[in-house]
This record gives C-alpha cells, structure tokens and sequence, in this order.
C-alpha cells in the first residue's frame, strides 16, 4: 500500500512539473514576445523632461540706507557733446486746438487715409477653411450636427470618404422603412450595410420612422427614399397623399439641394404610386422643372460603378421628346411582361432633383418577392412525383450596386445638402505630371543599391531581459561574439546591453547566463539594431536559456526612444577584444 501512494505521489509531481513546464513554453514565452513585439512596433511619444526640484533662495534681510552725494557736478570740458540731446518740440496733433469759429483754412486740416487696393491679392484665413485638418469622419459622426460629410477625391470616385445617415419615412402611402403590411422588411438597413461593407462611406439608418414629411431636421438629409407605403384612411384617392404642408416643405426641400428617389415596380398600386408621384413633383415644382428619361451618359450611371447600359432589367432606348409637353411619363398596363421605363428625372435649374425608377430596385436589393404575382415564378413541371428543388437565394448584388450609385449621386452632385470638406494636407495625394515613371526594374535597382548603402554602416545588436523590465541579477551576462572576444556584464541592476560598432551579416554568438549556455547565429543589419530577449525557460534542473531574436530593426536613435524606459549598458565592440 505505501509502495502505492508513494507511486501515486511521484507520479503526480512528475504530471504537475510537466503541466507547468508546458504551459511556461507554450503561453508565458509567447506572450513575453508579443510583449517585446508591441513595444517595437509603437511610436515613440515625446515625454517631457522633468526639471529638478529645487527650493527658493533665501535672500538676506538687510537694511540699506541712500545718503546724498555732498559733490559738485562735473562741468563738461570744452567742445564736449552731452551725451542725451533735448528734447525737441513736439507739435500738437491736427485738431487739438481746433474752433470752430475760425476760417475754414485757419481751422484743422483733414488727414488722408491710406485705404487698401481692392485688386491687390488678399490673405485666406486658414483657419476658417472647411479641411479636415483637426477633426476626424468619426468625430463628426459622433457630434450628429450634421446628416452627411464627405471628402471628395478628384482622382477616384471610389475614394470619397465620409458618412450618412438615412431617415425611415412612413408617410401615407409613402415609406421608405417598410414596404407594405406584408412585412414591413427594413429595406434602407440592407443598402446601408452594402454601403458600409463596400465604400469608405459610413451609411446608417438615424432615428425613428417620420410620420409627416414637414419637420425642419429633414432638411439636412441629402436624400430620401419614396416607396409605395401603408395608406392611412381611404384607399380610393391617389396611391400617395401629403398635406398642403408637406407638399410645400417637399419643394423647399428639393429646391435647397435635396435629392428624392422614387421606386416601384409594374404592379397595379406601383402605376398608381408612380402616377402619384409625378403629379406631386409636378405640383411642387412647376414650370419652372421638367421630367426627362436620363440618357446613358447621365452621372447617376456613372457615380461610383460604370453602367454603360442602364441599371439591371433596364434597357436604354432612345426616345423623342414631344414638343410642348415638360411632364410626360409613359403608362403601362400593370404585370403585362413589357419592359420596364426605366430611370426618369426631374430636373429643376439644369440638376436632377429626383429619379423615379419603375425597375423595383428596393424590392431586388432586399430579396423580396415582386409586386406581380407571375412574375419570375416559373411554373411546376408536369408529374409531381419528382422532389421540388430548393429554391435559390435571391441575387441582390446588382440591385445594391444600383442603389450605391443613387445613394453617391446625390451625395457628390454641385449643390447638393451634404457637406464637402477638404482633404487634410497629409492626406492629398500629388498631381500627377505626366512624366514617365520609374520602371519596376528600376525600383528594384535602386532598393538593392539602398541595402548596399546600408550595409557599409555598422550594426548593433542588444540583449534584453525577458519579461520587459525585468533586471539581469546576480551573475551577469556573458557575451562572446565571434572574432570579438568576450563581453561580460557585471551590473545585475542592469536590463540589458546595447553592444554597437559591428559589422552587419551573419554573426555567431553564444550566451551565458544562469548557468545556461545557449548559442545561435544572428543576422545584423547595417544601421539597424537587432534585438534578442533572453530569458531562462523551466524549473530547477530543468531549465534552459531561451534566445527570441526580433525581426522588426531600427536604428539606434529610434531603437533608445522604445526602451527609454530600460537601463542598458552601451558597449563599443572592438576586433579581438
């Protein structure tokens, strides 16, 4: 029995010393380089220096007193000048003695004043200009002062950054948030994840579904989106319906820069939805707009993807324009097969203030069944014995794609409601000159000629303690270096040491340290240094010294900003030292 627990016992030390063992190789020395790969890879920050504390003089409490000079003043020798001259006098200013009751040419004289040239060249205050020298896309974001920000590129479309936040309508007949009773599906929120995902633009629904379209924060939207929506009271009017209120907060809108989309499909309430809302935009706007198919060349096909043909199940045709009439929209009889109108836009002082679309776009983009019931349904075949096939995900990437380039139209087009703010100056990219550039063989010429320079410089290597801070202690560190001798730290307060003017390549070293020895070959380059963290693995009898070379370099200056912080002994190698 006591052979028994005495097996048990060695067996479990032996199994708790293999747990620690393995748990110190496998976790506490990768996470002891990580801690050395953070600090490498950090900017170093500037930290002001702290000046000595030193208390204030004390000054000596002595009491003086001033007594009288009895001496003559010395007279000044013949031909001498003084050394302060008078003082002149002064004339009184012009007007100090003026009266009134003089003659005109007796009395004060008008002083002509400098007034500066209106065609000289003016100084820009930099200060009030709209860059984004001192604030961030997010900062802005967060404020929420503002419904959309964006910082034009002039090189890339796709390069516009910014953010925008969409505001759910559920007007009546009129949503932008949900489609119908059916569901009520939020069809912004899948093209604002789309827009997130795909354009450095921050897209984002903001706040609660509007109920009446005359509230003064609305005005800041650089769009909104009209589909057909709930109806409230009677169904047998116009499809959409808003107030007199509405319809004139709705021109105010479109005529201070704002921007509507208009889509439906070819069921029978998207006809009467659509012939709704061409006779409100017409209302609204007047005479003073026009109701145009937009050619292929328009910038909604081209503001951020490139449709050369019109967006999908859109098939551009020319059409002739009928001569006296600014508002005419083609009807179609509802769910007959024809093919789709397409884009329309309303145009007001040469910008297109609205698109209405009849492609269904909204419907495409979040998965949704079409407004016609035989629609894309293909019917089953003959002889039901055979298993239906899954059906198919919807495809919603092209509708996407549609909806991204409204969404950035409106976005960037002259005079719109989203703020533009420049690129900070770090940001801006250089013109280009048109000048041939540098080959890739050329770049890789003169890359190699740049490792050449550096190469001819000397190397450093340091040795640091591991974990970070941790000191060297009783023992030292002993360094040999091939055709360099021995180096031997003595100062076990130290953390390390910094040992410089070596020649770069590949270099052998061996380490003691702990009554360990441990060596392995170290490539060192010119004008880097190169650090090693060295620490002892194991318990008792067990342990082992560890060598972790680091493979991010740096050069000495940059390499003592990071472990300023470290006390290092700096050592000069010397050939056959």
């Amino acid at each position: 029995m006591s052979r028994l627990v005495w097996a048990s016992i060695f067996l479990s030390l032996i199994l708790h010393i293999s747990v620690l063992l393995l748990v110190d190789n496998l976790f506490l020395e990768e996470r002891e380089v990580s801690v050395f790969r953070a600090r490498l890879a950090s900017v170093p920050r500037f930290v002001q220096q702290q000046k000595l504390v030193a208390a204030a003089p004390t000054l000596l409490n002595v009491d003086m007193e001033y007594v009288r000079s009895q001496a003559n003043p010395a007279s000044l020798p013949e031909g001498a000048v003084p050394l302060v001259a008078a003082a002149a006098a002064v004339a009184p200013p012009p007007g100090e003695n003026y009266d009134p009751t003089l003659p005109k040419r007796d009395g004060a004289e008008l002083l002509v004043e400098a007034m500066p040239d209106p065609t000289a060249p003016s100084v820009n205050d930099s200060v009030a200009s709209e860059a984004m020298e001192l604030l961030r896309i997010e900062d802005l974001m967060r404020a929420d002062r503002e419904k959309a920000v964006i910082i034009p590129d002039v090189y890339s479309r796709r390069d516009t950054r910014g953010f925008v936040k969409f505001t759910p309508l559920r007007l009546n007949g009129v949503g932008g948030y949900g489609l119908d009773g059916q569901g009520g599906k939020p069809v912004l929120e899948d093209v604002a994840r789309y827009v997130r995902d795909h354009t450095q633009v921050q897209a984002q629904l903001h706040g609660f579904p509007i109920e009446y379209f005359n509230s003064p924060p609305l005005r800041k939207d650089p769009l909104h989106f009209f589909f057909p929506g709930i109806q409230r009271g009677s169904t047998n009017g116009p499809r959409a319906v808003l107030g007199e209120d509405e319809l004139v907060f709705l021109g105010e809108y479109l005529r201070g820069g704002g921007s509507l989309f208009i889509d439906a499909g070819q069921g029978p309430g998207d006809r009467r939805f659509l012939q709704a809302m061409v006779a409100m935009l017409k209302r609204v706007i007047g005479s003073e707009g026009r109701l145009f198919p937009l050619p292929a060349n328009h910038a909604v096909y081209h503001a951020f993807y490139s449709y050369e043909n019109g967006f999908p199940g859109e098939l551009k045709r020319p059409i002739a324009d009928l001569p006296g009439s600014n508002w005419y929209y083609p009807d179609q009889a509802p769910c007959t097969g024809q093919t789709p109108r397409g884009l329309y836009g309303v145009e007001w002082q040469g910008q297109t203030v609205a698109v209405i679309s009849d492609l269904a776009l909204h419907r495409g983009w979040s998965g949704l069944s079409p407004s016609c019931p035989d629609q894309g349904v293909e019917e089953p075949a003959e002889g039901g014995g055979e298993e239906a096939e899954p059906e198919e995900a919807p495809v919603q990437t092209p509708f996407l794609q549609a909806a991204t380039n409204i969404i950035f139209h409106a976005l960037t087009r002259p005079g719109g409601v989203a703020v533009k703010r420049q690129a900070p100056s770090w940001g801006k990219q250089r013109v280009q000159s048109g000048r041939p550039g540098v080959e890739p063989e050329a770049e890789i010429q003169l890359a190699s000629e740049g490792e050449d320079l550096l190469d001819d410089l000397e190397a450093s290597l340091a040795f640091v303690r591991a974990p970070l801070g941790k000191r060297i202690g009783e023992g030292g560190l002993r360094l040999r270096i091939a055709g360099y001798g021995l180096l031997e730290i003595v100062d076990g307060l130290l953390h390390g040491a910094l040992i410089r003017n070596l020649p770069s390549g590949p270099c052998w070293i061996e380490v003691e340290y702990g009554d360990e020895q441990q060596g392995m070959e170290i490539e060192l380059r010119g004008g880097r240094v190169t650090t090693v963290a060295f620490s002892l693995r194991g318990l008792g009898f067990w342990s082992s010294l560890s060598l972790k070379p680091q493979n991010e370099r740096f050069a000495v200056e940059s390499w003592s900003e990071r472990f300023g912080d470290l006390a290092l002994e700096e050592i000069y190698a010397e050939l056959g030292e």
